[in-house]
């Protein structure tokens, strides 16, 4: 009895064995197809895929050589080069190109040559002549009031002066606006005289020609 039973447990045994040694290749053969695999793959991905000859190689010489030379070499010529023509008359555009006076002789010298300009478009019926030289003279107004307060001027003098440059900001300003609109501002004859009288002011405290 005791044999009948052995042998059914050394034949269960037995199988059990066979089963884990069947599983373990089993497994071993798995493990060695799918490094097998991924070999392939990594052949595949690498070697097959060109990532220097696509990805960088032809986007650096299509994008940054055309994009520069387009850009910077275009724009500049363009811009830059033909800027301006010397041999027309100076415009609002060419500021950059005049050389603000130095000193207050310099500054009253220039209002004279502006006040003078303007003076003989209108008397010319020109006004459009004048409107260049009324836009001018706001900024050399304010450069010439720049000079004056550095200079060694004693206050009282100073006053004077500043006060008559508002005079001119005034004056020149309306004639100004009613260029620009009929119903506003004044004529240019409406305040000549404010305009003489204001020069005359800042031309007895420069040491140029009274003529």
């Amino acid at each position: 009895m005791r044999r009948f039973i052995e042998f059914p447990l050394l034949a269960v045994l037995l199988v059990l064995l066979i089963a884990t040694i069947g599983c373990e290749d089993s497994g071993s053969s798995t493990v060695g197809q799918a490094d097998a695999s991924h070999q392939d793959e990594g052949d595949h991905d690498h070697g097959d895929h060109d990532h220097g000859d696509h990805d960088h190689g032809d986007h650096s010489g299509h994008d940054h050589g055309d994009h520069s030379g387009h850009d910077h070499g275009d724009h500049s010529g363009h811009d830059h080069g033909a800027s301006s023509d010397p041999s027309l008359p100076p415009t609002g555009s060419d500021h950059e190109e005049h050389n603000d006076p130095e000193t207050y002789d310099e500054a009253v010298t220039e209002l004279l040559a502006t006040k003078k300009a303007i003076a003989e478009a209108f008397a010319a019926g020109k006004p459009d002549d004048a409107h260049g030289p009324l836009h001018d003279v706001g900024h050399l107004l304010g450069n010439t009031e720049t000079l004056v307060e550095k200079s060694d001027m004693d206050d009282d003098t100073k006053k004077k002066l500043r006060e008559a440059i508002e005079q001119l900001f005034a004056s020149y300003g309306a004639v100004d606006d009613k260029m620009h609109n009929a119903e506003k501002g004044k004529d240019y004859s409406d305040v000549s005289e404010q305009i003489e009288n204001a020069i005359s002011t800042l031309k007895a405290q420069a040491n140029i020609s009274k003529e």
